[in-house]
């Protein structure tokens, strides 16, 4: 050190002033270097004073004074000091905590106060500003690099700042009050990001949160107490995504007091009230909710589980876990099965959960009860009522899906092991299926021991059934034995109609899961079987065994009206299965009537044969005998009756031999051949020969006709064709002349499916005599020659008929046929093409009718020798007069021609209505109403004719005016031949005249 100044001294007393310099200074511990000032000492007052102090310590700089009181000796040293860049680590001693938490901070500041000794007391105050740097790692040194302020003030053993506002890494503290080393009382608020960096107060720090309350208590291991938040928080395997509330934490003891805690978690919400010990040790916390969804839960409890749970419920330890509360939870799914809305209480002190007043409810499904289950010994215990249950809704817990019906109600009691319980109880259910057999309602007693499963099947008055079940097998086997007496067998037959009862008994085995894997046998004693009115029955008891592919049958023998057979054989299942089927015996073939309502039969079949091959494909070999068959399908318009002949089977061939019958009154002839493939018939090539056979289809109505021909059924039955000649003995068609241009005109002639419509023809058909079209309209004779292809329900038709000859009747007069001509040129359809002329006399004219054109674009031509307009055309064969005729006579007004055609076109459109309602309502063939003529005192009226066709050649006219009682007209027509009639007549005038006429053509 060196020092320059001044000294005065006497007796006692002596002062000095001047400047200092030294390169380092020691005191009382502190070493301080580059010190230089302005100093003063007063003696015997003992006291030193520098000014203008500038030094570096503790790797920062002070300035200002310093004051030493009582120097040299113990001494009181005042500062008034400006510093920078100290290093607050260097001055852990003067903390007023546990110096092993450092502050690596350099810090900038003012100090001002007062020391004694080596810091053994002091009295700071001042300001710091503070700024962090990376310490090197120290061994038990807990580094607290701070950035930040703070006013304080620093005595021994405490320390009290103000305004603090401290970053500690990712968290930021606001600080005012006081840290002590035993009661500190600070008031806090705190953020963080990365709550890790308070691992030092609490080793399971972690997450992000807030904290807004009081530090309390030693400095080292104080009291936190206030509001906080705390977001992704890791508690030992569980996360806990968001929590804020209340909380006091004692880092002394760890112990948490919890105040409505909210804790939400997805879309999850608790609240937690208690106190627990942050290692989980001890705890007593009561949770509450209103709503915990499922997925939220699952991990907690490393189980997948659906639902919405509430309730409340009292935790009293984490490790093992001890709760108990009242639970509800809606539309609980636990490990991917649907359990239903579930209300109980739970007490779960691991290993045990224990279930009371538990209630399961799954739509219309209830089970209430109590159980227990043992997690680390897998035992469990159990009482349950179960009521309006649908078996498959136990499928998941591996029910099969061959088992169905509704569980009524049912009470089970159970206890031993998850695997292999025991269980006790009896159940009521309805409408029990196992495949295709149900039951309408059973009852049914379930026990158990081990994995072995018993029950005993009371399912009507007429079955029992006892079986066991080995749960803990794959696809669980079972072995059951059945009684039954009078059972209906049709379902498990695959019967659609009627009824199959039989009485015996039978044992079965198989996997309950697999219905490929059950097999069986067994004996009935008597059986019968019904279809309409039909009957079969046994004779004797016989034997069977089946399995999925095959039933074998022993000495089978049926009997019943006409009809005994006997069966002995393998039937088979699969379409692969091998057949082995011995049938003799005679058949009523009413049965295959009753078995196929579409169709009509009757007569006997004698059968002798062997069913072999396979299902797919069968090898038939053996005779069937047709004994006065009959048979027909309902919708076809003929049948075959009086049926005789016989089928030769060989292997997959049939052979028709000799099958004579009768159809229509007339004879059918049918032989040929046809192969059987995959079920189905193949390869026909069938010829049919028909003799005087009578048709009357139901369509067109009236048309009756006799046919001979010879016809070939060729091809497999999906895509048959019948090909073949048929000739014409004789046709008639009695019906209206409209009705029979409809017939020719209609696009599409079936009017209904017909069961043989996917038959394609290929038919020639020809008549050249006894062809007629006869009613009261016309009567035609005609020639037909045409060829019918495509298919029954969309034929087509191309050919000629030409009517040879023939009259039509219109208006009362007869028009005789001079050319009739019908083609058929479509080959994809029945499109006619008609060409028909007609004509008659009437008084002295001669009127010709033509009808010609396509399809139902039919035009009708009228006209006359001599000729007369059209429209008067019409008023002449409507019964009228033409204008000369009117002209003619004296005193009589002459109609115009427009007049005499609507009087004409009347009285053809009542000619119309006539034939509709006429010979109803007059019980006369013919009815005409001529409205619009010229009447007496040549005033407009009306006339009125009746006509009857009293035979053939012979017809009556009456015909009467109706304006007046005057002329009546009376005709008599009676024709010899064709072209020569006798007329016999009274006119209005009252005259009489008889005629004879002769049409002759030049």
């Amino acid at each position: 050190m060196a020092v320059a100044g001044f000294l005065e001294f006497s007796r006692g007393y002596f002062f000095t002033r001047g400047n200092t310099t030294s390169d380092a200074v020691d005191f009382e511990g502190w070493h301080a270097t580059n010190l230089t000032g302005e100093y003063a000492y007063h003696h015997p007052d003992k006291r030193l004073s520098v000014r203008k102090l500038k030094t570096r310590i503790a790797a920062g700089e002070l300035n200002g004074s310093v004051v030493v009181e009582k120097f040299p000796g113990p001494s009181r040293v005042n500062v008034d000091l400006d510093y920078s860049g100290i290093d607050a680590a260097s001055l852990a001693r003067a903390y007023a905590w546990n110096p092993k938490y450092r502050i690596f901070s350099n810090v900038t500041g003012t100090l001002n106060g007062w020391f004694e000794g080596k810091l053994k007391r002091y009295d700071f105050s001042g300001t710091a500003d503070l700024k962090s740097y990376t310490p090197a790692r120290v061994a038990d040194l807990v580094p607290l690099p701070l950035d930040g302020s703070t006013e304080y003030e620093v005595s021994p053993g405490e320390a009290r700042v103000a305004n603090a506002d401290v970053r500690f890494y990712s968290t930021t503290v606001k600080a005012d009050g006081l840290i002590h080393e035993t009661k500190s009382d600070l008031k806090l608020a705190m953020r963080s990001s990365d709550l890790r960096n308070l691992a030092f107060l609490y080793s399971g720090a972690n997450g992000s949160g807030s904290f807004d309350g009081i530090l309390s208590g030693p400095a080292a291991r104080p009291v936190l107490e206030g509001e906080f938040t705390l977001q992704n928080h890791l508690y030992r395997e569980w996360k806990i995504q968001n929590a804020t509330g209340s909380a006091r934490l004692d880092t002394q003891t760890e112990n948490v007091d919890l105040r409505n805690v909210h804790v939400s978690q997805g879309e999850s919400q608790v609240v937690i009230n208690g106190r627990a010990h942050l290692d989980g040790s001890a705890v007593d916390l009561r949770v509450q909710s209103n709503r915990v969804t499922g997925p939220d839960l699952a991990v907690f409890i490393n189980r997948k589980v659906e639902g919405i749970f509430s309730g409340n419920v009292h935790i009293t330890a984490l490790t093992p876990v001890r709760l108990e509360g009242e639970v509800s939870v809606n539309d609980l799914w636990f490990d991917g099965r649907l359990i239903g809305d579930t209300r109980g209480h739970v007490r779960y002190f691991d290993p045990v959960v224990e279930l009371d007043q538990l209630s399961v409810r799954q739509g219309e499904a209830t089970l209430t009860g109590n159980g227990l289950f043992n997690r680390a010994t897998d035992t469990v215990k159990f009482s349950t009522h179960l009521a309006s249950a649908d078996l498959h809704r136990f499928a998941s817990l591996g029910l099969p899906g061959s088992l169905g019906g509704t569980i009524r109600q049912a009470d089970f009691r159970g206890d031993g092991t998850r695997i292999r319980p025991n269980i006790r109880g009896e159940a009521i259910l309805q409408n029990l299926s196992f495949y295709d057999e149900v039951f309408p309602q059973a009852r049914v007693e379930v026990s158990s021991t081990g994995s072995k499963l018993d029950l005993s099947l009371d399912a009507a008055r007429n079955l029992s059934l006892t079986a066991q079940v080995d749960t803990a097998g794959a696809g669980y086997p079972f072995t059951a034995r059945a009684n039954f007496t009078m059972y209906p067998l049709a379902r498990i037959a695959g019967l659609s109609e009627g009824t199959i009862l039989a009485t015996g008994n039978a044992i079965l085995s198989g996997l309950v899961t697999d219905s490929k894997r059950i097999r069986g046998d067994g004996s009935i004693e008597s059986a019968e079987a019904r279809l309409k009115q039909r009957t079969l029955r046994t004779t004797k008891p016989f034997t069977f065994d089946f399995n999925s592919e095959r039933l074998t049958l022993t000495g089978v023998t049926l009997t019943g009206e006409s009809t005994q057979v006997s069966l002995a054989g393998t039937i088979g299942f699969a379409a692969a299965a091998p057949l082995n089927l011995d049938v003799s015996g005679r058949l009523d073939l009413a049965f295959i009537a009753a078995a196929y309502p579409e169709w009509i039969s009757s007569g006997g079949m004698n059968v002798e044969g062997r069913i072999g091959g396979t299902v797919q494909n069968p090898d038939l070999r053996g005779l069937a005998h047709l004994a006065n068959a009959s048979f027909g399908r309902r919708g076809l318009f003929t049948s075959l009756s009086n049926l005789n002949g016989d089928l030769f089977f060989d292997q997959d061939r049939v052979t028709l031999s000799n099958i004579q019958g009768l159809m229509g009154g007339g004879n059918v002839r049918a032989q040929g051949a046809a192969l059987l493939q995959h079920g189905s018939v193949q390869a026909m090539n069938i010829r049919i020969e028909a003799d005087d056979v009578r048709l009357r289809p139901s369509y067109p109505e009236g048309l009756r006709t006799v046919v001979d021909g010879t016809l070939i059924l060729r091809g497999a039955w999906e895509a048959p064709v019948l090909e073949g000649n048929l000739q014409i003995q004789n046709l008639a068609y009695r019906s209206s002349f409209e009705e029979f241009l409809t017939l020719l005109t209609e696009r599409n002639v079936s009017a209904e499916s017909s069961p043989l419509g996917r038959l394609r023809l290929s038919v020639h058909v020809e008549g050249s005599r006894n062809i007629t079209i006869q009613n009261q309209l016309a009567d035609v004779e005609a020639r037909v020659d045409v060829d019918v292809k495509g298919t029954v329900e969309s034929p087509s038709l191309t050919g000629h008929i030409e009517a040879s000859g023939g009259t039509l009747l219109f208006q009362g007069n007869r028009y005789r046929v001079n050319r009739g001509n019908i083609d058929f040129v479509d080959p994809l359809r029945i499109e006619p093409v008609v060409d028909v002329q007609a004509e008659t006399e009437v008084r002295d004219y001669r009127v010709i009718l033509a009808i010609s054109g396509r399809g139902d674009q039919l035009h009708l031509d009228l006209r006359s020798d001599p000729p007369l307009p059209e429209l008067e055309i019409v008023s002449l064969i409507a019964g009228g007069r033409t204008r000369e005729e009117y002209a003619s006579r004296p005193g009589t007004s002459v109609p115009t021609s427009e007049q005499l055609f609507q009087s004409g076109a009347t009285s053809i459109l009542f000619d119309l209505l006539r034939q509709r309602v006429g010979g109803r309502i007059f019980g006369l063939n013919n009815v005409r109403l001529e409205p619009f003529l010229v009447g007496a005192e040549s005033n407009p009226g009306a006339r009125i004719t009746l006509s009857e066709q009293v035979t053939k050649d012979l017809s009556i006219s009456y015909s009467q005016d109706l304006a007046s009682n005057r002329q009546q007209i009376i005709l008599i027509e009676y024709f010899v031949s064709r072209n020569t009639s006798i007329l016999a007549s009274r006119d209005e005038l009252g005259n009489f005249g008889l005629d004879i006429r002769r049409r002759a053509r030049f």
